[in-house]
């Protein structure tokens, strides 16, 4: 049997102060004590990019996605396991994991990641009494 490999994705904006972050790393280590070759990949640190609807904006925007998308594709095809994470930003993911989600559209629809091994972090701050909503 071959080793077993796990990406974490890392998509809170909060960086090091980042909850999220401290539940990912706990997660990657319980796996590498398991015997996983766990490793953490940051998103936020990525040049998303985002496109502003301009023909040459969009078309910069298209050449980093293409190189952004492919470089976690890879990451993610060579793991045998995928772990994202990311706070709950009004029953959302962030915009940073939505955009990579986004770009990434044909891992889904071709199956790319069929047979692998997906787990999700996701954290939310605050409870009734701080919410908008609260009486």
């Amino acid at each position: 049997m071959g080793k077993h490999e796990g990406i974490g994705i890392q998509s809170s904006p909060r960086g090091k102060n980042s909850n999220t972050l401290r539940l990912l790393n706990a997660a990657l280590e319980g796996s590498r004590k398991a015997g996983t070759e766990a490793k953490l990949v940051d998103i936020t640190k990525m040049n998303t990019r985002y496109s502003t609807g301009a023909s040459t904006a969009a078309g910069a925007a298209s050449a980093i996605s293409r190189t952004i998308t492919s470089t976690l594709l890879k990451k993610m095809l060579a793991a045998n396991g995928i772990l994202l994470s990311g706070p709950n930003y009004m029953s959302h993911v962030t915009a940073q994991l939505k955009t990579v989600l986004g770009r990434s559209v044909n891992v889904e629809h071709e199956q790319y990641l069929a047979g692998k091994d997906g787990f999700l972090i996701m954290t939310a701050g605050g409870g009734v009494r701080s919410c908008c909503w609260a009486t």
